[in-house]
């Protein structure tokens, strides 16, 4: 005569095999009770794609999801409405940083080192990637280096980054405050060549970072000024201070405060001249320019 414990027990194996053998049937279960497994059924506990789990020990059903299943914001399409958008700069010494910025911090540009004179970024090709995506406008930037050859600082650049998609932003030429050891002149001259080289290579017109000081006294070849300016000039004030060379165009972006901690770490906090349709057609401008 089976005991009133026997009885549950067997209750409970029988609804068990009953809700799996149907979620089998309707293939939300790639498992059939009925099947010989060399391993026991219940032994996961996280699946490796959405689906139903039942844990050993349980006798409940426990639904598990995959944090890949959820739908995930894209910073283009929340961000859209906004007036004024602003984005990040990153490099490896800002580590996976990357893996933490969403769309819910307001960013909806990524602009990643990719060279300094002839070294590459260690985090590079892992920034650019997470950055496509997780669907933030990106970009890649280069720091030049005068002592360094201009035609072997854009060749490298160009074979790190590749061949431009439309919807990415232009390269970024960046220069640090430090006077050039070439004569002005010959500084020109170079930094004309990277910048034509780059065009040519990536089909985008590239941008030029600097700060004002710098671009004053070092940035006033008049053909320097068909290029896009990004401003550094970190201050209180409402707006920044423009280059002689730009005060028709104006600046494109605003590298305008930094940020002590923005996930735990320091980065500049860069802010673009208009919304994200402006970005959009700054971006296919550029594009069309060049091709």
């Amino acid at each position: 005569m089976m005991l009133i414990e026997d009885i549950d027990l067997f209750l409970k194996v029988a609804l068990k095999i009953t809700v799996l053998t149907f979620l089998a049937a309707i293939g939300i279960w790639g498992y059939n009770p009925l099947e010989s497994h060399s391993e026991p059924a219940f032994d996961t506990a996280v699946a490796d794609s959405t689906e139903f789990v039942l844990p050993k020990g349980s006798d409940s059903l426990v639904i598990a999801f995959e944090s890949d299943s959820i739908p995930k914001i894209s910073p283009r399409d929340q961000l859209a409405d906004q007036d004024k958008i602003f984005g990040i700069r990153i490099s490896e010494n800002h580590g996976n940083l990357i893996d933490d910025v969403n769309a819910s911090d307001g960013v909806a540009f990524i602009l990643s080192k990719a060279t300094s004179g002839t070294y590459v970024d260690r985090f590079f090709s892992q920034n650019w990637r997470i950055a496509q995506e997780k669907d933030f406008f990106r970009g890649a930037c280069h720091t030049y280096i005068d002592e360094r050859n201009p035609k072997e600082q854009a060749e490298l650049f160009c074979r790190v980054v590749g061949r431009l998609a439309e919807d990415d932003i232009p390269p970024v030429l960046e220069f640090i405050s430090i006077a050039p050891t070439s004569d002005i002149t010959t500084f020109q001259h170079d930094v004309l060549d990277w910048l034509m080289i780059t065009e040519r290579e990536t089909g985008k017109r590239p941008i030029i970072m600097a700060e004002y000081e710098f671009a004053k006294a070092y940035l006033n070849n008049p053909l320097l000024g068909q290029y896009a300016l990004w401003i550094s000039d970190v201050t209180d004030d409402s707006k920044p201070n423009i280059p002689m060379l730009w005060q028709d165009s104006g600046w494109t972006f605003w590298h305008s405060l930094d940020d002590p901690d923005f996930h735990g770490v320091s980065v500049g906090h860069i802010e673009f001249m208009g919304s994200m349709q402006d970005l959009e057609f700054f971006i296919n401008d550029s594009y069309k320019k060049s091709n």
